[in-house]
């Protein structure tokens, strides 16, 4: 048995980066990436993150949920270039291989890291020489370059960095966004070593810096006395300026506990959750469901309220809240990213989060499957108890308390399920099938020799799904044998002396006949196909109409017949004699005389070739059965 799902054919070859993606499976998971980057890395990771459900937690080295063979392992020198490659060329989502170069920045082993950090600076040098360079690209490269991990390592790589932006400030034509990033990111290396303005930082100086500065300032310095004063100099400031009187009330103990987790997690025992919620105006309005029936797991992509892209994951942070006692107004998630903030927030270990096919990381990012079991999604619609739709549940659960938040599944109509037959000429696989009513779903079972499927359609947008069993084509017909090459002919006989000429070459012998091609093989039969469906209160008739369209049984076509053998070569004819020259006549008048050669004997004919055997014929439809589990509609 074998399986034409058009939905998992193969795709050519795809050139990123200056380098050849391959041929990739379509949709490409998490779990393809990981098994194809053993010999073929850095294409296979370009290639995934061209996939629209593509997730950056893949270049997490340590990812703790992941199984063992979900992980990507260390990065190769040219994957990592042809990421960077791909980033400032703008051949991939920006923003999502930012993300994966910030994972790898903090994450990756050393040389790595390194290595990204060298190739980084000289992609941002790059761009900012381009006037038509993307603000998109310029963004993203910015915020990876004023990281401190991505900082040059030691003395000739700063200063070769410097030298070069040092010759792209003296550009006259560049242009003030540009001109405005250069100087943020000379300021930054500067920092770097430990000075500001062209003078070394002082203690005291520290203080004065304004916002922006200091911020870059708490990443850049490098002996500890100085970082750790622009540390507290920013968590001091933002403590300041905090909307949360908790946090300025209380501002040493909290400056103490920023400085020494980067975050404000409030104390549960102290400040017990009184309500939680979920901000439904800030949280997928859908979830797409694309099925891949091959592989029996659908792939899940959330539509956010006025976003025009669909998402794989997004931070749940700003979007689950909690009213603490004596905390107010409402505080969030604790968000990793935002270092150094004494915000109050609840940490991410503290609440329970998920869903079928939902998952939400340690930093709080909420990131949806891309495999979960149809079948699982088939038992989720069947507990909806025939509601109209099928959803999932966001559930959020702290103290006592819990938050929920449902979304609705909108299923993409999978490409049509085609179940060939295993041999040319055999009958296609009989298929049960068993169409069940969900709301305003229809879900699909379908099984045949120990094998099964599923699927689930929107009742009112089926696409072009259909259900076939086809039988095997028919197998094609040995060509026939060449004929055999004909003789050559015989040579003629030398002349010779006094007077006996040479004779001619014997014609070639005519090549025999092709043999016959034989007939094709018939096509296998489709195999045969019993539908049950069960139905709502309204019956079956509407649904069992449309299956009859979309539910075939495909003979299977007649093999082709084979080629005709060659004609055998006619045989060549045979050398006429050669020649000769004799001397003749009585001794003292003595005369020379030629005898002429033979001529060459004619080739044989080519023989005919053989005909062409017959296509065989077409195998016959199986048969089809629908009916209902209520006799009367059948």
């Amino acid at each position: 048995m074998r399986l034409a799902l058009p939905s998992v054919g193969l795709w050519g070859c795809v050139v990123l980066a200056g380098a050849c993606a391959g041929t990739f499976r379509d949709p490409y998971t998490a779990r393809d990436l990981a098994r194809d980057s053993e010999k073929r890395q850095s294409a296979a990771l370009i290639h995934y993150l061209t996939q629209i459900h593509a997730d950056p937690e893949v270049c997490d080295p340590a990812r703790p949920h992941a199984e063992a063979e979900l992980q990507l392992g260390p990065l190769e020198p040219g994957s990592i270039d042809d990421l960077v490659d791909a980033l400032a060329e703008g051949e991939l989502r920006p923003e999502l291989v930012g993300e994966c170069l910030a994972i790898g920045l903090a994450r990756w082993e050393p040389a790595s890291r390194r290595r990204a950090g060298s190739r980084l600076a000289e992609a941002y040098l790059a761009v900012l020489r381009e006037r038509q360079s993307s603000h998109v690209v310029r963004g993203v490269l910015r915020g990876l370059n004023l990281r401190r991990e991505a900082a040059p390592r030691g003395p000739d790589a700063r200063q070769a960095v410097a030298d070069e932006l040092a010759s792209v400030l003296a550009q006259r034509d560049l242009d003030a966004e540009a001109r405005s990033l250069a100087l943020e990111w000379w300021a930054a290396l500067e920092l770097g070593q430990d000075r500001y303005a062209g003078r070394p930082l002082t203690l005291p100086a520290i203080g004065e810096l304004d916002d922006a500065t200091l911020q870059l300032a708490a990443s850049r310095l490098a002996r500890p006395e100085l970082l750790d004063e622009a540390r507290a100099n920013l968590v001091q400031r933002r403590i300041r300026t905090s909307t949360y009187a908790a946090a300025r009330d209380d501002s040493e103990a909290v400056l103490a506990k920023v400085l020494r987790s980067g975050g404000n997690a409030i104390d549960l025992q102290e400040h017990p959750i009184l309500r939680l919620w979920l901000a439904s105006d800030q949280l997928p309005s859908h979830v797409v469901v694309r099925q891949d029936l091959a592989r029996g797991q659908a792939l899940l992509l959330a539509a956010l309220p006025g976003a025009s892209r669909l998402v794989s994951h997004l931070s749940l942070s700003s979007r689950l809240w909690f009213s603490p006692r004596d905390v107010s107004p409402a505080i969030t998630l604790c968000d990793p990213a935002q270092s150094l903030d004494p915000t109050p927030c609840v940490a991410r270990g503290a609440v329970e989060i998920g869903g079928l096919g939902l998952r939400v990381d340690a930093a709080g990012v909420l990131h949806l499957s891309d495999e979960l079991p149809i079948a699982d999604v088939v038992r989720l619609g069947r507990g909806h108890g025939g509601h109209a739709g099928i959803e999932l549940a966001l559930r959020a659960q702290l103290g006592g308390h819990t938050a929920d938040h449902a979304i609705a599944l909108r299923f993409a109509a999978p490409d049509p399920l085609i179940v060939d037959a295993a041999e040319s000429g055999a009958t296609g696989p009989d298929l049960d099938v068993h169409v069940e009513e969900l709301g305003d779903h229809w879900a699909f079972e379908i099984t045949s020799a120990g094998r099964s499927w599923h699927a689930v359609l929107d009742a009112s947008a089926p696409g072009a799904f259909a259900i076939v069993s086809r039988g095997g084509q028919g197998a094609f017909g040995r060509s026939g044998r060449d004929g055999a090459d004909g003789a050559t002919g015989s040579s003629g006989s030398n002349a010779s002396c006094p007077s006996s000429s040479a004779g001619d070459g014997q014609r070639g012998g005519d090549g025999g006949r092709g043999g016959d091609g034989e007939d094709g093989g018939r096509g296998g039969d489709g195999g045969d196909i019993h539908v049950r469906m069960s139905c709502g209160p309204g019956g079956c008739a509407a649904l069992a109409e449309w299956l009859r369209r979309i539910v075939r049984s495909e003979p299977g076509v007649g093999g082709m017949g084979g080629h005709g053998g060659s004609g055998g070569r006619g045989g060549s004819g045979g050398r006429g004699g050669s020649g000769t020259t004799c001397t003749v006549g009585p001794i003292g008048s003595t005369r020379t005389e030629h005898l002429s050669g033979g001529h060459d004997g004619m080739s044989g004919s080519s023989g005919w070739s053989g005909s062409y055997g017959r296509n065989g014929p077409s195998g016959r439809a199986g048969r089809i059965l629908v009916e209902a589990d209520e006799p009367s509609v059948r």
